[in-house]
């Protein structure tokens, strides 16, 4: 009788959440799907990580990794990046959607095209210059063009809050990349050249459809009004994509070039794993994002120091048990030759925390479209990140660049903080909306803990107490976590 019981009403839980996803609206749902499918993504690739890490050399993981760093960066630069802020204002102010999207499709595709062709006729000076064989060199130009009209694609679906097609297809491009690797490198002695054309295949297959898709709907490929209003939005956030993207992956290019190829392959694997922090912090950053502009719209910014510095030390917290876990996990998923990237995962991680702090006080700067401050402070940590790197690197090694970019998240945070004062108090709000002393107090803290962490990093039973302490916090503070979500959900 008690299992039918618990049967009976397992089925009515499920019935009830059932009941209330179909109530949601069309747009919680799309960001619903939007965050489980990025988990699913993260997911996929940190499970696959083993797999490859104990099938390619370090040496050339690195040169994957650079690789696709240069990719991210050059994206940035020649397509314009039409998919980023632009596109939202663009489909409000063009009545001719259809027109839209072909016209901007045209231009990044044109933007790319011209480019690769002048590259090709410097390959050999260009592939030394990046660190990558002029194989991979096209490879890059390829990729960069493929994935423009499926980035476009996916935008507009967001868009118009439509979320089916986008996750069926993003998550069969996630299986199918590392499936094809696989296959790829056990096939073919050329590891690095099989594992990035084993991801290209299916990408130029889907870009092709989509860019014939939507050429055909718009029916232009030159709009010289929507070109010219592209490119005048996008000419100073621009920067601001590529600094955001430097502080990301410089870190990779320049170990390749002052440390070798093999030491950028470890580092990306440290950098893998101290990023799963993303996963909480940017799903926490989704909804404080929306709940920061509410309470500035509405005036009511009262609860808002409190939400914020909960929702912080939830990230901290669990920035701290991913630190303390890594060594058991290095253990089971990598192979030795990869273990000294274990002491790069503390600082990094910390980053990530400090990364989350950003978009609180951007969302402020976002909200009084005081861009320019946006881009300001992306390019104060571009640019510390870079002569951080080429002073420190020489010197202490490759480790220097997880405490270069530590350094410059830090900074990072403490310039979009002052120059969020600074918005408000332009715009007649003299009260600080947030309690900065004790965040950054609260940061500190976290910032010793983690280091006091590496103390004893190699006594499992020390390090696995304090794991125990502070999951007793979390349980200990469970409820403000609920409240605080329950809040910023409404």
């Amino acid at each position: 009788m008690d299992i039918e019981k618990d049967k009976g009403m397992v089925m009515v839980m499920l019935d009830e959440l059932v009941r209330r996803y179909r109530q949601m609206p069309q747009g919680v749902k799309a960001s619903f799907w939007t965050v489980v499918s990025s988990v699913l993504l993260k997911g996929i690739s940190f499970i696959t990580l083993p797999i490859f890490t104990r099938l390619l050399t370090t040496s050339e993981y690195g040169i994957l990794s650079i690789y696709t760093s240069w990719v991210s960066l050059l994206s940035i630069l020649l397509t314009f990046t039409v998919w980023g802020g632009v596109f939202n204002v663009g489909m409000v102010k063009y009545p001719n959607r259809a027109r839209f999207v072909s016209a901007i499709q045209g231009m990044s595709v044109t933007s790319v095209m011209v480019a690769g062709c002048i590259s090709m006729f410097f390959l050999h000076p260009i592939s030394q210059w990046l660190g990558m064989n002029e194989f991979l060199v096209v490879c890059m130009f390829v990729e960069i063009l493929a994935t423009i009209p499926f980035n476009i694609w996916v935008v507009e679906q967001t868009f118009d809050f439509i979320y089916q097609k986008k996750i069926i297809i993003t998550i069969c491009l996630s299986v199918l990349n590392p499936l094809l690797g696989y296959i790829g490198i056990v096939t073919f002695p050329w590891h690095v050249e099989a594992k990035v054309l084993s991801g290209l295949l299916p990408q130029v297959v889907i870009g092709l459809f989509f860019f014939w898709q939507q050429q055909r709907r718009g029916e232009v490929f030159f709009d010289k009004k929507i070109w010219r209003y592209v490119f005048g939005f996008n000419a100073v956030l621009i920067l601001h994509y590529l600094s955001m993207q430097v502080l990301n992956q410089s870190d990779r290019i320049m170990i390749n070039d002052l440390v070798g190829s093999s030491k950028a392959g470890i580092y990306s694997v440290a950098y893998t794993f101290a990023m799963l922090l993303n996963l909480v912090a940017n799903g926490m950053n989704s909804s404080l994002t929306a709940y920061v502009y509410r309470c500035l719209k509405s005036g009511h910014t009262e609860k808002l120091a409190q939400i914020n510095n909960i929702a912080a030390l939830f990230v901290g917290a669990c920035a701290l048990v991913l630190i303390c876990i890594v060594p058991d996990v290095f253990r089971f998923m990598l192979p030795k030759s990869y273990h000294e990237a274990l002491w790069i995962v503390p600082p990094v991680t910390l980053a990530a925390y400090y990364m989350f702090l950003y978009p609180m006080f951007g969302a402020v700067e976002f909200y009084y479209e005081v861009n320019h401050y946006v881009t300001i402070a992306s390019c104060v940590g571009a640019v510390l990140n870079v002569v951080l790197n080429a002073l420190l690197i020489p010197m202490f090694g490759y480790v220097a660049a997880a405490y270069t970019t530590l350094l410059c998240y830090v900074c990072f945070a403490l310039c979009h903080y002052y120059f969020m004062k600074c918005v408000l108090m332009k715009n007649g709000e003299h009260k600080s909306i947030f309690n900065g002393r004790r965040l950054f107090k609260n940061s500190l803290i976290l910032s010793m803990l983690c280091f006091m962490v590496l103390v004893f990093y190699e006594d499992d039973f020390y390090r696995w107490i304090f794991i125990m302490v502070i999951v007793a916090m979390l349980v200990y503070k469970k409820q403000s976590f609920i409240d605080t979500l329950l809040v910023i959900r409404k």
